[in-house]
C-alpha cells in the first residue's frame, strides 16, 4: 500500500474492521504517504511533532489539528483526535 494504489483486500479491511476483532495500525512521517481510503477510514489520529508544511495543512484539513500547536510539540508529545463510536 502507498499513497497511489491499495489493493481492494485492503481497502475491505480498512472499510470492515468495525465489525470485526481487527485493528489496524498505519505510522508514516508524513500523511500524504498513507492513502486516501485508509486516512477516510481512520477513527483515531495520534499527531507527533511535524514541521512538514503539506502535512500540517494535511491534518488541519482533515482532522482539524492547529498547525502551530503540531509544529511546536515538545519531542515526544502528542494530540489525539478521536472520532471512535
Amino acid at each position: 500500500m502507498n499513497a497511489h494504489s491499495i489493493t481492494p483486500e485492503m481497502t475491505r479491511l480498512m472499510r470492515v474492521w468495525q465489525h470485526s476483532e481487527i485493528t489496524v495500525h498505519l505510522t508514516t512521517q508524513r500523511l500524504q504517504d498513507i492513502h486516501g481510503d485508509a486516512v477516510a477510514c481512520c477513527t483515531k489520529m495520534f499527531a507527533f511533532r511535524c514541521v512538514d508544511p503539506r502535512t500540517l495543512d494535511r491534518l488541519k484539513a482533515d482532522f482539524g489539528f492547529d498547525p502551530d500547536e503540531i509544529r511546536n510539540l515538545e519531542r515526544g508529545d502528542f494530540r489525539v483526535w478521536d472520532a471512535s463510536f
